[in-house]
Formats: C-alpha cells, sequence, structure tokens
C-alpha cells in the first residue's frame, strides 16, 4: 500500500524548508507531537497533487463558512456545513453521521476521501489528533449577556429535553438521530453538533439551511411538537448564545 511520500521521496511533512541562508544556530529540536500535527494539517502535500490541506477548510481550527461535498458518508452531491474543530476532541463519535469511532478514524477518512491522499502513517495521524485535541471549545458569544434572560432559556432548554441530543457539557452526544431534515439522498439521521459557540455560527443543520437560530426554531421547529411563544424562543437563543 502506498504511504504519504514527498516528492522525491521522503516522507510527506518529514521536512520544513529553511527560511534563513546563515550558518547553523544549533541543532534543530525535535518538534513535539502537537506542532509536528499543527505543521501536517497546513501542508497541502498530504492531499492529491498538493491541491488542499486541512487548513483550506478549517483555517486554524475554525469553519470556512461553506457547504463543502466532502464524500465522508461515502455519498457524492451531499454537501454539508464545514463545522469548527475547536473542542474536537470531546465531541466523538465524528463526521455528520457519526461513523467514525475514533478521531483517527476520522483524519485517516479525510486525508483519503476528502483531500484524495494517500494512506498516513500511524505517527501522522497521531500528531495531527495531538494538535486537533490541543483546540479548547469556542468561547462564548455573549459570556455577560441578560442573566435573567439566560437562566429561563436554560429552563426552556431544561424543559423540551434539549440535552437528550445536546447533552453537557460538551452539548452532544454518540447517537445519531433521524431529525427530519434530508439530505440530497435522502439521509436525515445526523449525529448532534456541539452546542458549544454556537452563537457565532452563521448557518445550521448539515446544509446550513436555518440562518439564524431563530429560524431553527421558529421556521423548522427543531425538534418542537408546536411553536414555541416568542419570549421562550428570545430565551432559549440568549442562553444558547451563552455556550
Amino acid at each position: 500500500m502506498a504511504l504519504a511520500e514527498a516528492p522525491g521521496g521522503g516522507r510527506v511533512g518529514d521536512s520544513v524548508s529553511s527560511l534563513g541562508r546563515g550558518g547553523p544556530l544549533g541543532p534543530t529540536p525535535e518538534p513535539d507531537a502537537i506542532r509536528r500535527g499543527r505543521e501536517l494539517f497546513h501542508d497541502a502535500r498530504l492531499s492529491h497533487d498538493g491541491w488542499m490541506s486541512c487548513h483550506s477548510c478549517h483555517a486554524d481550527g475554525h469553519a470556512n463558512g461553506r457547504l463543502v461535498d466532502t464524500l465522508g458518508d461515502d455519498s457524492y452531491g451531499t454537501p454539508k456545513r464545514t463545522p469548527s474543530l475547536f473542542g474536537v476532541g470531546e465531541t466523538g463519535p465524528w463526521a455528520w453521521d457519526g461513523g467514525m469511532a475514533t478521531l483517527g478514524d476520522q483524519i485517516r477518512k479525510s486525508v483519503a476521501s476528502t483531500m484524495r491522499g494517500y494512506p498516513l502513517y500511524d505517527d501522522q495521524v497521531e500528531a495531527i489528533e495531538a494538535y486537533l485535541r490541543s483546540l479548547p471549545p469556542p468561547p462564548a458569544l455573549e459570556s455577560h449577556g441578560d442573566e435573567e434572560a439566560v437562566a429561563r432559556g436554560a429552563a426552556t432548554f431544561r424543559r423540551l429535553r434539549c440535552a437528550r441530543c445536546h447533552e453537557p457539557s460538551a452539548f452532544t452526544t454518540p447517537a445519531a438521530y433521524d431529525v427530519g431534515l434530508e439530505d440530497e439522498r435522502g439521509h436525515s439521521t445526523f449525529n448532534p453538533p456541539s452546542l458549544r459557540g454556537v452563537g457565532r455560527r452563521r448557518s445550521f443543520f448539515h446544509d446550513g439551511r436555518a440562518g439564524s437560530l431563530a429560524e431553527v426554531f421558529g421556521r423548522f421547529g427543531h425538534p418542537l411538537d408546536e411553536p414555541m411563544a416568542a419570549g421562550d424562543l428570545a430565551d432559549l437563543v440568549a442562553f444558547l448564545r451563552g455556550l
């Protein structure tokens, strides 16, 4: 089986070109796993013909706000919203359908299917995983909002039993659920994304069909049996923007 090799021999990411022309300043320290993983994360040589890196869609671990057909669910023509990778180490299983049991599996799948690259060496996967696990959860959009509204919103969150799918503290769960929203191939079962930092997102659901948190509950009624009162909706949004 071919493995990730750099042009001219050697493994992809095993060397970093020198930027200076002066003499040696001493031995180069061996990078730790996180630094090594960050270098690989930005290395387009992991992809087919060097045309993209992990950073291309997840700039420094963030999301690019676009829908991308990653082929990660083994289907074509079903673009999904690119998620942020901040806090990703705590949100398994991975992939929109929850099909990747380990973060290492997801890394291998992304490089092979999305980036069309060669299979990675084990130590490369471990390094990228170390880097991803070093990314903290995203900060809340509003950490000092209306405290009374936030408290009422938290009560609404509990009353609607949102934690069945979005359980604190990661605000996700390991299972996949039929949310009644199909992709282009009729798939409607998805692993719930974490709600941490959800107030910073510009679009919601797997395909970004909702443009605001208010639309999630108002226009799409997720996951409601009946419409929510305007005051309850405002309070719930205030609570979510503080996660």
